[in-house]
């Protein structure tokens, strides 16, 4: 028998592997996988026996295009017949492939983070994908979870997009990846890893501008609330109680004394904002014209504005002095304390944070009489310092330390003059003065920054019977990037 045999190679494949079926036209004894040529992929499994083989092809790693063929020659019957010619399309099956990965893109819509509120990320593949519903195994989330994946949705280019949903811890950058092999294309090739979005934290940029916004405003308050000490080497002491208040602030000042020893207290609020400071000090006269002491003071600050309020204290000596013979007068303080303060930067959570701060101050006044007016010049000079100590606040976040300081320099001249009154004294006051504001350590200026103007003027009408009112109005703010006025209603009980 002449007739040589033939072969019949059939397949079937999902795109990745393929089924080969090798079907003789008769049996052989010799036909095995070296018989076999395959290009484009890897032939593996080869069995079989007689007439039916069978054998898994397997595509290269981005191949597009498998080929599978049995050349002529290669194998014979029971009668030794080589098989029949290569070239027949029944020896060759070409296989197209399908062996590219689902790539997925991540794109941050989210903001950067001011709170732990949930955000979200955008998930695109290249191609629909399956088994993409892990939660939370399919993303990886570095400082925070994933808490849903939405339904897929098919774009108008076959891209799938899902939108994840991650809420932060709130310590540190929220990074998010989707990892390789988690969803899986229709032919099973799973996909490639992702970029990686990073999605700011700004909870701790947050927290340091309101703590340095809250000191530097307990500073100007601590400063603009500073008891005036020449008072006490013109001999007038203190001992009387005062209120003021306009359509932004109020102010109250209480001060009593015994000998050498003596105690106030002055509380400002505006807005939702209040200041309250207390101070008690003794002294003791080196000579007519110098005395020397020691004060401790203990002051509140309540500052919505900043989510902030603190507890403190500060303590150092003062002293008095007067150009003898004249009416020029010198004060002077140097100041050191500690802070116990608590915020709520992101309105979930209060910390508690430390702050240590000194002020210094030099005051100088004159009181000179032209005709009946009393001429009242002063200047002034204040620096102080606060630092916030390192801690680590609720979220696990290290808040680390800051130092805000301001430089204030004020100079002006105030006014006195007698009225005519029928009953009791009046004066009309007013005065000009001009303020610069230096800061440093907070992110931004704030409104008292710079140069400003302020001016003011008013009506004191003493009764003669240990009570005198007082009614004014007052500009400031006057060349700067804000203005602040109001009226001035108050009075003075001596006792």
């Amino acid at each position: 028998r002449e007739g040589k045999p033939r072969i019949f190679v059939r397949w079937m494949d999902n795109g990745q592997t393929a089924a080969i079926t090798f079907t003789l036209s008769e049996t052989s004894t010799d036909f095995d996988a070296s018989d076999v040529t395959a290009t484009g992929g890897v032939l593996s499994g080869f069995s079989g026996s007689g007439a039916s083989y069978t054998a898994t092809f397997t595509p290269d790693v981005g191949a597009t295009e498998g080929v599978v063929s049995v050349a002529s020659g290669v194998f014979t019957d029971a009668a030794g017949n080589a098989n029949a010619d290569g070239a027949d399309p029944d020896n060759t099956v070409t296989l197209a492939l399908d062996t590219v990965r689902p790539s997925v893109e991540l794109i941050n819509t989210a903001q950067p983070l001011s709170s732990t509120d949930p955000v979200t990320i955008t998930a695109v593949f290249s191609e629909p994908v399956q088994d993409f519903d892990d939660v939370p195994d399919d993303v990886v989330v570095v400082n925070g979870a994933l808490t849903a994946i939405s339904a897929a949705v098919l774009l108008p280019d076959s891209r799938e997009q899902y939108v994840l949903t991650i809420t932060p811890t709130g310590n540190g950058d929220v990074e998010v990846t989707v990892p390789e092999n988690v969803a899986q294309d229709a032919l099973g090739n799973a996909n490639l890893a992702s970029n990686t979005v990073v999605v700011e934290n700004r909870i701790v940029e947050i927290t340091r501008e309101q703590i340095a916004g809250f000191m530097l405003a307990r500073a100007n308050n601590l400063a603009a609330s500073q008891p005036r000490l020449t008072r006490f080497l013109r001999g007038t002491g203190c001992g009387q109680f005062n209120a003021d208040a306009n359509e932004l602030s109020a102010t109250l000042n209480g001060c009593v004394t015994q000998g050498n020893v003596w105690a106030e207290v002055s509380g400002s609020w505006a807005g939702d904002g209040a200041y309250t400071l207390g101070t008690v000090a003794s002294h003791a006269f080196v000579n007519p014209n110098l005395l020397v002491g020691a004060m401790l003071q203990f002051d509140y600050a309540d500052d919505p504005d900043n989510n902030a309020s603190g507890r403190g204290w500060m303590v150092g000596p003062y002293y008095v002095a007067r150009v003898p013979d004249q009416p020029l007068y010198f004060e002077g303080r140097l100041l050191y304390g500690q802070s116990d303060n608590d915020i709520t930067p992101i309105g979930t959570y209060t910390d508690s944070f430390s702050t240590e701060r000194w002020l210094a101050q030099l005051r100088a006044e004159g009181e000179y009489q032209v005709n009946a007016t009393t001429l009242i010049p002063l200047l002034d000079f204040t620096y102080s310092e606060d630092q916030q100590l390192v801690y680590t606040d609720s979220l696990g976040n290290r808040i680390d330390g800051q130092t805000v300081s301001l430089m204030q320099m004020s100079a002006g001249v105030d006014f006195r003059t007698a009225l005519p009154s029928q009953t009791g004294s009046l004066e009309l006051t007013g005065g000009l003065s001009g303020v610069y504001s230096s800061t440093t350590g907070a992110s931004e200026d704030p409104d008292f920054e710079n140069w400003r103007a302020r001016t003011h003027l008013g009506l004191d009408y003493d009764t003669g019977t240990g009570a005198t009112y007082r009614f004014g109005t007052f500009v400031d703010g006057v060349g700067a990037g804000y203005e602040s006025y109001g009226a001035i209603l108050g009075v003075d009980l001596r006792f």
